[in-house]
């Protein structure tokens, strides 16, 4: 009998196939980031700068109005873009990684059937929801105030948006270990958030800074959106120059994609040695 029991439980059509525990990830997942988006809509702060941030944004550069190679309404809409992931995606999923960290939150989600990468995912789907909301506002207003953004590539957009995501919500999560509280946060993210805006070449040409802060700053996560975005809106290069055609344009995306992706590489690698599950006492 005891041979039987064995046959019958080795039997590979009785175990899970892959197909059968994919799904069931993917509904881990959801379900975790449909508790954390539950969380973060209680926040009303964060709502009302979320509502605030673009509208405050759209009608500053409509009044005062910033000369740039990519066009008013593709400015906009570039720099909400950065906003969102520097501040919504970053600044907040920091605070956030931290608090369920310190609360022992993230260390009682890996005992369940989650991954440690879909926990990390999950508690980073919400505040990307919330910069595209943000970002989505920036271009209905672009329109209502006649500055409609522009379209030449949309590869280059998806790509810059996706990538620019992708790697904020990583340095996000490499971020906490340097990060003891979520009141804390507001240094030790301070840095990224200076540099990603401020070297990002959203109101000026970077090709105006000396040669080595212009590589430096060619190589931020920041910059590499900037010059994705600048493709995909308004099709030019990273010096202004229009460009003709869509195999120029898979050449000017090159050097910012792989930008993008080492530091999806480096955070990786970073969150994967480093990162905190409980806090350190």
């Amino acid at each position: 009998m005891s041979t039987a029991a064995n046959t019958q439980s080795a039997d590979p059509r009785t175990a899970p196939s892959r197909e059968q525990r994919t799904p069931s990830a993917l509904r881990g997942v959801l379900s975790l980031a449909r508790a954390e988006l539950t969380l973060l809509l209680r926040n009303r702060t964060a709502i009302f700068n979320t509502m605030l941030i673009p509208l405050v944004l759209v009608v500053a550069l409509y009044f005062i109005g910033v000369p740039s190679d990519a066009g008013p309404g593709n400015l906009l809409v570039i720099t909400a873009s950065v906003m969102a992931m520097a501040y919504i995606v970053y600044y907040n999923l920091v605070t956030t990684y931290v608090a369920r960290r310190e609360s022992y939150v993230l260390k009682r989600m890996r005992t369940g059937t989650v991954s440690d990468l879909g926990i990390l995912v999950a508690a980073a789907l919400p505040s990307i929801v919330l910069a595209l909301l943000q970002i989505s506002i920036v271009v209905l207003g672009a329109f209502v105030i006649g500055s409609p953004p522009s379209l030449n590539n949309a590869l280059a957009v998806v790509v810059g948006v996706v990538l620019g995501f992708i790697a904020f919500a990583g340095l996000a999560a490499a971020s906490t270990p340097i990060t003891k509280t979520a009141e804390t946060a507001q240094v030790t993210t301070l840095p990224v958030v200076m540099i990603s805006m401020g070297l990002s070449g959203m109101f000026f040409s970077l090709s105006i800074l000396p040669d080595t802060l212009e590589t430096i700053a060619r190589f931020t996560p920041g910059a590499a959106v900037v010059e994705l975005l600048q493709t995909g809106l308004s099709g030019i290069d990273r010096y202004g120059n229009v460009i003709a055609g869509f195999p120029e344009a898979l050449a000017a995306m090159t050097r910012p994609t792989l930008v993008l992706l080492m530091w999806v590489a480096i955070t990786f690698a970073l969150v994967r040695d480093r990162f905190a599950w409980e806090p350190r006492r």
